[in-house]
């Protein structure tokens, strides 16, 4: 295979929260989700000559990743694919290497940070999948839309992870707020005219697994099938008074749909304790809504500042009294996937 050099680039794209509707998107009902304004880097480039064993035997292109996760080090031929043991973003990011250096026949360096924290429920897998599709393509050159790098990017993730809805990838990717459907007519994301908000969130210090998680839910569906199917309309009810309540800034109906949409997924299993208690507290300090976010098992809650000055600083503060390892306040609705190519930055297309 000839080889070629790839050009530095790099993209960034946001971490999300699922408002309403998650578990039940996976079979087919709408969730409401959004990015937020903390996010993943990935930097792709040449791969220097010596830096790894950069000519392999068989002459394919030579793959380095580096990440919070680990480093691994490979090649793009097939013969030595990322091993089942690297964890399961970074194997996620390693195949979209791979594929890519494959494509091109072009040895690349791809490196990941970022600050949205890992098994939180908040979108740090499909970040860095996103991020990494974005950046890769621009470093070998191929140009790419936002739907085809969301597609891309639930490819790797389905991959790594197992089954997914492709609502986190479809957040991380465009920004903003939107609806989700896995499936049917209405399938993809359908954006939101709305601006942003702002969201309290409360991490229990509980690694999620989202495989596990999913895997729980449907065996709930599978023994208690006309018991879910009801919850499920009712999720789908909840979720289109929240974009109503969305588009409207009606903080105080977006908050009962929180509220609503947490009761529900504690029905189904997913909350804790430890998620039950931070609800709680954000009750009573006045916010006007709380919920767990993502997969649940474990993860973040997040809740809507109380109303008035020092609304937010209200919240957090009862939040870190009943118990939360980690708590902070960010933008919600933030832009969507973004790559960099030769010191210049733009979105992608639509």
């Amino acid at each position: 295979m000839t080889k070629q050099a790839a050009r530095p680039a790099a993209a960034r794209a946001p971490g999300k929260a699922i408002l309403f509707g998650e578990h039940f998107v996976v079979h087919g009902g709408p969730a409401v989700a959004c990015a937020i304004g903390m996010g993943v880097a990935v930097r792709a480039g040449p791969l220097a000559e010596g830096a790894v064993e950069a000519l392999w035997e068989d002459g394919d292109p030579s793959v380095r990743v580096s990440s919070p996760l680990g480093e691994w080090r490979g090649d793009a031929g097939g013969g030595r694919g990322p091993p089942g043991v690297l964890p399961a973003p970074l194997a996620a990011v390693c195949r979209i290497a791979m594929s890519a250096a494959g494509r091109a026949g072009a040895s690349l360096s791809v490196s990941v940070d970022g600050d949205v924290p890992l098994g939180s429920g908040l979108g740090s897998s499909s970040a860095w999948c996103v991020a990494a599709v974005a950046a890769v393509r621009a470093a070998i050159g191929e140009e790419c839309d936002r739907d085809g790098v969301a597609e891309a990017a639930l490819e790797a993730e389905r991959a790594a992870f197992g089954r997914a809805s492709g609502v986190d990838t479809a957040a991380c990717t465009h920004g903003g707020f939107g609806v989700y459907r896995a499936g049917g007519p209405d399938a993809g994301w359908r954006p939101l005219g709305a601006g942003k908000l702002r969201l309290v969130v409360a991490d229990t210090g509980i690694s999620h697994s989202t495989a596990e998680m999913v895997g729980a839910v449907s065996r709930f569906r599978d023994g208690n099938r006309a018991e879910f199917d009801a919850m499920a309309g009712e999720s789908a009810r909840i979720a289109r008074r929240g974009e109503q309540a969305i588009l409207g800034g009606d903080a105080a109906a977006l908050g009962r749909c929180m509220s609503e949409s947490h009761a529900l997924l504690s029905r189904i299993g997913v909350s804790t304790c430890e998620s039950d208690a931070l609800a709680e507290a954000a009750d009573k300090a006045g916010s006007p809504g709380a919920k767990i976010t993502g997969a649940g098992g474990g993860g973040c809650v997040i809740a809507l500042p109380a109303p008035g000055a020092g609304g937010e600083d209200a919240v957090m503060y009862a939040m870190m009294d009943a118990g939360a390892e980690q708590l902070f306040a960010i933008d919600a609705g933030a832009e969507g996937v973004r790559k960099f190519s030769a010191g210049r930055g733009r979105a992608l297309p639509r």
